[in-house]
């Protein structure tokens, strides 16, 4: 059974709920962050803890690090007048290292060119660049250890959507809670 709310609803919801009883609002923010942490983690430890590739084990901007995810409370409305999330998992990887990014999410756009790219004119005259194919032999070599389902990802984005229906239940479920505790005037 899949989980559907509406947005709206549950922002006006915890709206009233954080004027009428800050106390509750404070234990509902409290409850939703402590339980989905246990789920964040997982989304956490689906990436590897090391490399998946060994040229990907070095130094420098392109080298793998472990991701790090966190929870935040979001209530309300977004900018543009959209709903924004109740609950946001966000996985993080320092902006020093994008090697997690590129293992997540290298060969989405399956788009491989070969022979020789556009000419550049330099001062100096006109410049080529090969292409040689590293892109797609890395994310040959990813697909076979690591291989990708659907268009989100390998790793992170992989376990959250086997996870989505049961976080959005468990979120929804924890908010009837404190409902309830509300119109019980506790």
């Amino acid at each position: 059974m899949k989980a559907t709310v509406d947005g709206r609803a549950v922002a006006d919801a915890i709206a009233e709920l954080k004027t009428i009883d800050p106390k509750l609002y404070t234990a509902l923010r409290a409850e939703l962050r402590t339980s989905l942490g246990g789920p964040a983690r997982a989304i956490e430890n689906a990436w590897p803890s090391t490399s998946p590739l060994s040229g990907m084990s070095g130094f420098g901007r392109t080298a793998y690090q472990p991701v790090t995810t966190s929870v935040a409370f979001t209530p309300g409305r977004a900018r543009r007048g959209a709903v924004s999330t109740l609950i946001g998992i966000t996985a993080k990887i320092p902006k020093a290292r994008v090697g997690g990014w590129i293992g997540e999410m290298a060969g989405m756009r399956r788009k491989f060119g070969t022979g020789m790219s556009r000419s550049y004119s330099k001062s100096f005259g006109t410049q080529q660049h090969a292409l040689n194919g590293q892109g797609e032999a890395m994310v040959t070599a990813l697909n076979q250890r690591y291989p990708m389902s659907g268009n989100g990802g390998r790793f992170g984005w992989r376990k959250f959507v086997n996870m989505k229906d049961n976080l959005q239940n468990l979120g929804i479920g924890i908010l009837e809670k404190h409902v309830a505790i509300l119109n019980r005037g506790k």
